[in-house]
């Protein structure tokens, strides 16, 4: 079996494809202040759409979802059709670095989960130019939150995402890009645990024995389990950091 197909069929299955929460969501959210009744929102890396949702709960504006993966924005537009959202949500199907909103065509830009693909200062500085001065960017990236990691836990970003950088050295790149800090935390366990890492552990161990003469397919999903793994032991010292950002005025 690929396993392009394969990793998107194990991911789209699940109710989030990263940490995340409505709690979280809701707390980054409050800390905008000043927008307009309806705004609008654009949704980067929205996967099949729990943050996407989740804003559409908090506000009466309008929310462009993106995504580049149909699969995922299929299962989205059932959802959107069933909440009777279809007239405020309007799915794009784009990567994230490959946008072409002109400038200040949102009130927000959210991103959860999403920015690595684009690196997190390549980021921040794109997608500020997509709101006005006083608009808001709000990302969510996985940092260091502590200075001291273990081996273990530095030998497996280094192999995976080498570009994770601490916490502070995040702040630092918010404050070079003139971006204004209004919020930003630490989400918790949960926010992993519950619709992300449970359920994609259930989901590895329910395909190890069909995929058991699949020697591609079980190294992926050993490289799942061994990500799961790694949050398990070493939680402590990394973790999913909210940025809730302001454009200066």
């Amino acid at each position: 079996m690929p396993m392009e197909p394969l990793f998107h069929e194990i991911f789209n299955s699940l109710p989030q494809q990263g940490p995340g929460s409505d709690a979280c969501t809701r707390r980054a959210f409050a800390a905008i202040s000043g927008l307009p009744p309806r705004p609008k929102i654009l949704d980067l890396g929205c996967g099949t759409g729990r943050p996407t949702l989740a804003l559409a709960a908090l506000t009466a504006g309008e929310i462009v979802a993106l995504d580049n993966n149909r699969a995922a924005l299929e299962r989205l537009a059932a959802k959107v059709e069933a909440a009777g959202l279809h007239g405020r949500v309007r799915l794009v199907e784009r990567d994230v670095a490959a946008l072409d909103f002109a400038p200040a065509s949102f009130d927000v830009v959210w991103c959860e989960g999403a920015i690595f693909l684009v690196g997190f200062e390549n980021g921040l500085r794109a997608w500020r130019e997509l709101v006005p001065p006083g608009g808001a960017l709000v990302v969510s990236e996985v940092a260091w939150i502590r200075d001291d990691p273990p081996e273990g836990a530095r030998r497996f970003f280094a192999s995976v995402y080498p570009a994770m950088a601490k916490d502070q050295e995040n702040l630092a790149k918010i404050a070079a890009a003139g971006l204004e800090l209004l919020e930003h935390f630490v989400m918790p366990a949960e926010a992993w645990w519950t619709d992300f890492y449970t359920p994609l552990e259930q989901r590895v161990g329910a395909l190890r024995a069909p995929l058991a003469a699949d020697r591609a397919a079980q190294e992926l999903l050993d490289g799942l389990q061994a990500e799961v793994d790694v949050y398990r032991e070493f939680s402590a010292w990394y973790g999913s950091v909210f940025y809730v950002l302001r454009r200066p005025r």
